[in-house]
C-alpha cells in the first residue's frame, strides 16, 4: 500500500517523542538516532545536580534549553525527511497508530516516568507544608524543594531545615530545624536553648501574631514573642510563648549517629514533642521555598516565590 507523507503528521510524533517521525517517513537510521538524544536533558541535569554540585539556578535552564535544541531539531529534520519522501511511499510493517502509540508508551513515558521516581527519591523533589510547627520560615501551605543528594545529607550544619522522617510512626514527613548534633547534650529552658551546657546565643526581637487554628476550628491571631537564634553560621527567627512559664522545658542526650530536630515555632506542641533521630531518616535538606498558597484564604502569596532557605 502507498501513502504519502504529510509534514505536520511528521512534525507531531517529533514532538511527542524524538524519532517516531522519522519511523513515520521510513527513517529508521535516524529515528534511533534522535531516540536517545530526547533524554539529552535528563543526562545534562543527573550530570550537573547529581554528579557535578552545580546550583539548580544553572542546571534546570541548561536541562530545558539541551531538551528544547533536541525537540526542535528533530522536529526540522523530520519536517526535511517528509518532504522529501517519495509520493507514492510504501508503508512499512511499524507505520501503524497503534505502533507508535506503543513506541511512545514503552520508549518515551515509561522511562520519563521512570528518571522523575529516581530524581524525586535520590536527588530533588518538593514538598508541601501543612503544619505551623517551622513558623515564620516556613508558612502552611508552602511549596519547599528538598534536595536529597548524599553529599547534601553527609554535610548537614546545625541550623539546616531538613526533612525528616517521624522516629514514630517511620512514615510521616515533618520538616524541622537541626538544632543538636551527635555526642552533644541539649536542653531547653524557658529562658532558651543550651547545648553542652553553653547557651545558644539569642536576641528577643518583638512581639508579634501568627494566624492559627484554635480547637474549635476558627483562625486567630496568637501573640509570640519573635526571637532570632545563632545557630552556627544560621540566625534562626523563633517564635515563644509570651509566658515563660508556659513555654516547654525538654532535656536530650544524644547518641554520636543522633540529630536533634527542633521547629521554629515552639508554641506549637509538634516543634518540641520531638525524640533524637538518627541521620538515616533524614530524607533531604530544605533549600527553596518555590511557591504558597495560603490555606486561610485560598489565595497564592505571590511574594513567596522562590525565596532562598539558607
Amino acid at each position: 500500500m502507498e501513502k504519502r507523507r504529510f509534514i505536520p503528521a511528521a512534525v507531531m510524533l517529533s514532538l511527542a517523542m524524538p524519532g517516531l517521525g522519522h519511523l513515520y517517513c521510513g527513517r529508521l537510521f535516524w529515528g534511533l538516532i534522535f531516540w536517545p538524544l530526547s533524554f539529552l536533558g535528563w543526562g545534562v541535569f543527573l550530570i550537573g545536580w547529581g554528579m557535578a554540585s552545580m546550583e539548580l539556578a544553572a542546571v534546570y535552564p541548561t536541562f530545558l534549553t539541551s531538551a528544547a535544541l533536541v525537540w526542535i531539531a528533530c522536529a526540522v529534520h523530520a519536517t526535511i525527511c517528509a518532504r522529501r519522501a517519495d509520493p507514492e511511499y510504501r508503508l512499512r510493517g511499524y507505520n501503524i497508530w497503534y505502533f507508535y502509540l506503543l513506541l511512545w508508551f514503552l520508549g518515551f513515558s515509561l522511562p520519563n516516568y521512570g528518571l522523575i521516581k529516581y530524581v524525586q527519591a535520590n536527588l530533588l523533589t518538593t514538598f508541601v507544608l501543612s503544619s505551623d510547627n517551622m513558623q515564620p520560615t516556613l508558612l502552611p501551605g508552602d511549596g519547599i524543594m528538598v534536595d536529597r543528594r548524599q553529599a547534601t545529607l553527609d554535610n548537614l550544619e546545625r541550623g539546616a531545615i531538613v526533612a525528616a522522617l517521624d522516629p514514630i510512626d517511620g512514615t510521616t514527613v515533618r520538616f524541622l530545624r537541626v538544632v543538636g548534633l551527635g555526642g552533644e547534650t541539649l536542653d531547653l529552658t524557658p529562658a532558651g536553648l543550651l547545648v553542652d551546657s553553653q547557651p545558644i546565643e539569642q536576641t528577643i526581637v518583638d512581639q508579634t501574631t501568627f494566624a492559627r487554628k484554635s480547637n474549635q476550628g476558627e483562625w486567630i491571631d496568637q501573640p509570640v514573642i519573635k526571637v532570632e537564634e545563632k545557630l552556627g553560621n544560621i540566625t534562626a527567627v523563633v517564635f515563644k510563648n509570651l509566658d515563660p512559664t508556659a513555654r516547654p522545658k525538654k532535656l536530650w542526650k544524644l547518641a554520636p549517629e543522633q540529630l536533634l530536630l527542633l521547629g521554629d515555632n515552639r508554641f506549637e506542641p509538634g516543634a518540641t514533642t520531638v525524640r533524637p533521630v538518627q541521620r538515616q531518616t533524614i530524607l533531604g535538606r530544605v533549600f527553596l521555598i518555590r511557591w504558597s498558597k495560603d490555606p486561610r484564604t485560598k489565595t497564592w502569596r505571590k511574594l513567596r516565590r522562590r525565596i532562598p532557605v539558607p
